[in-house]
């Protein structure tokens, strides 16, 4: 008998109703995934008691009371596109909106040439970052919180549905970052040539629990209440022109051009500067924005 191999599958489906995954899906790929994380962490109380006279353990005297669970799916992906991130991750296919689409995600585990199935249903994303450096790929951690899980069986989850096919073209690279512009001019108007890009997107996600549901985790729906948006930049340090721009407080979009789409961040103020003089090396800046109001993609 053989440990198990990490290398396994994932894939996904968009629900038509939170927590329920469609009927015969076809399931999608998400992307040169690196690797997944599912944490399922059981919600148990302990309860302590008198015992009764004829104990002989009265300091264990004590009940644990399992109740329900959380489920927490992560996991960084290489992306190809930019269609996953956006409509999954910001709201919609053009950017933010205020509400999130729903997935199901389906995993397979190859147990000595038996496959067993699992689903986790109603999960909806809670962070999800895009970063690149130079010379490098366009990467996605994303964390997703789910309302149900259910496997894992060796009954497969798609009925009459397909599972998803590979995507090996490559992901999408530094190169195909054709600008960079603040306002109206590029970063290094600013005195800055940028080597490295991030984009930060988290929710704070509100689990509502009913009495009588039916999902392991008692949740009945996944609400966003509040997003907070944030940009990084790593730059080299052409002049000092943008230390200027940072103590005046100044507020613009950043438009970032990946292949034939445009990423606009809205409402950008980088509110410190952050270098440092080195001896055998360039000046470096480093950027982190205040929050931004919203993401538009084009």
């Amino acid at each position: 008998m053989t440990a198990l191999i990490g290398n396994q599958v994932l894939e996904y489906v968009e629900e038509a109703s939170e927590g329920q995954t469609p009927a015969d899906p076809a399931m999608q790929w998400i992307g040169i995934l690196n690797n997944v994380s599912l944490k399922l962490p059981q919600k148990y109380t302990t309860s302590r008691y008198l015992a009764d006279n004829a104990s002989t353990n009265k300091l264990g005297a004590l009940i644990n009371v399992k109740h329900s669970e959380e489920i927490e799916l992560s996991f960084t992906v290489e992306l190809q596109s930019l269609d996953f991130w956006a409509k999954y991750c910001l709201g919609s296919a053009t950017g933010t909106a205020d509400n999130l689409p729903s997935l199901s995600f389906g995993i397979i585990v190859d147990v000595a040439g038996t496959k067993h199935y699992a689903l986790v249903k109603g999960a909806k994303c809670k962070e999800a970052k895009i970063s690149i450096e130079e010379d490098g790929t366009l990467k996605l951690e994303a964390t997703f919180r789910a309302m149900d899980f259910t496997g894992f069986s060796t009954t497969d989850y798609i009925g009459l549905g397909s599972h998803a096919t590979a995507n090996t073209a490559p992901p999408l690279k530094w190169k195909d970052i054709s600008g960079v512009q603040w306002g109206a001019a590029p970063m290094d108007n600013y005195g800055c040539y940028v080597k490295g890009i991030s984009i930060n997107v988290s929710y704070d996600l509100k689990e509502v629990k009913d009495v009588g549901a039916t999902t392991s985790t008692g949740i009945v729906t996944i609400v966003p209440v509040k997003r907070e948006i944030k940009v990084g930049l790593v730059a080299d340090f052409l002049n000092v022109d943008m230390v200027s721009n940072v103590r005046n407080g100044s507020k613009a979009d950043l438009a970032i051009t990946v292949g034939a789409q445009t990423i606009t961040v809205k409402d950008v103020i980088f509110p410190e500067v952050d270098f440092e003089l080195k001896p055998d090396d360039l000046i470096e800046y480093e950027f982190e924005s205040l929050e931004c109001t919203g993401i538009a993609i084009a």
